[in-house]
């Protein structure tokens, strides 16, 4: 889960209006863009594992007292919920766009990856009500969705619907935090991460962060993440400081205090971009990766990276340099 607090005007904060914007606003765009051609079934043709995803996800929604739920679907993902079938249609089919650049970028850099046979699961939900009855408890307002890995569902919601259009700079945003919760189902759903295993929340959100400036009209992954770059460069108030790579991948508490979660997350990014830019890097992130799939405690997370990435101590080091190059 990604959150991104709203906070005061400042000199290198990533957004056409200089300002930080919370997930709500973000998640708004998602009924504003114009997605690509992408092909629609019926529910029918669920198979039976993808049958009893929606049926799980049907006894939540009328648990909830959540009524008029629709399913539509595509050829990779289902969408399930009271939102409108517009909205769900263009959440899949921008959730189908990114899952090609994903595979493609992360194939191209010498990772195994391939999505599901059966179809991923995105519950869209009309409203903050419908989601935080969904949810079964209240939710931040800057929250504006989640990927649940025990139920491996992604679940946003259309903030804007029955509220009129949308201010002129919501519209132009992108789908920041459809595209980073996506992201999180898509690592899960692929090869790159086990839902069994310890994923420390560092990895997690790293990769998420790594991909989530992907936008429909500029469909690329990997690129410098000027939001979270900002807050390295130009911390938040009440900042703690830099936090060492060894503390980042052992304690997940950091990405939920409100007091480290802004520069928790924009470590992780810069942990998985800087690996990423160099084949020798990205070679120890797949060894990493793939050593922390047979882990199910977080007993030996210091030992585990320092077996595939090397020195923490260095890496530590690195990071920091790294960030005075980047612009």
């Amino acid at each position: 889960m990604n959150k991104v607090t709203e906070m005061a005007d400042r000199p290198g904060t990533w957004s056409p209006f200089r300002r930080r914007w919370t997930r709500r606003e973000w998640l708004g765009g998602v009924t504003l863009l114009a997605f690509g051609s992408t092909g629609l079934g019926r529910p029918e043709e669920l198979s039976a594992a993808e049958t009893k995803l929606v049926e799980a996800v049907r006894a939540q929604t009328a648990k909830a007292g959540i009524k008029d739920v629709g399913v539509d679907l595509s050829d990779h993902f289902v969408g399930v919920g009271n939102a409108p079938s517009a909205f769900r249609i263009k959440a899949l089919k921008l959730c189908e766009s990114l899952a090609a650049t994903f595979l493609q970028h992360f194939k191209a850099k010498g990772f195994e990856v391939a999505l599901s046979r059966d179809r991923l699961v995105v519950v869209t939900l009309a409203d903050r009500e419908s989601y935080a009855a969904f949810k079964g408890e209240e939710v931040d307002k800057s929250e504006g969705g989640h990927f649940d890995v025990a139920g491996n569902r992604l679940a946003v919601f259309d903030f804007l619907n029955g509220r009129g259009k949308a201010a002129g700079n919501v519209r132009t945003m992108n789908t920041f935090t459809l595209v980073h919760e996506s992201i999180h189902q898509l690592t899960f759903n692929t090869g790159l991460l086990d839902p069994q295993a310890d994923v420390p929340d560092a990895v997690s959100e790293g990769l998420a962060t790594y991909g989530e400036l992907w936008q429909l009209g500029r469909p690329q992954i990997g690129q410098k993440n000027s939001l979270r770059l900002a807050e390295l460069k130009n911390p938040s108030p009440g900042d703690g400081g830099w936090i060492p790579v060894a503390e980042l991948l052992t304690d997940d508490d950091l990405f939920s205090d409100g007091k480290t979660e802004q520069r928790a997350y924009a470590e992780a990014w810069l942990l998985i971009y800087d690996l990423m830019q160099t084949k020798a890097g990205a070679k120890k992130l797949q060894a990493y990766l793939k050593t922390i799939r047979s882990r199910r405690d977080a007993g030996h997370r210091v030992a585990t990276a320092e077996e595939a990435l090397g020195d923490l101590g260095k890496l530590d080091d690195g990071l920091k340099k790294r960030i005075r190059t980047l612009r």
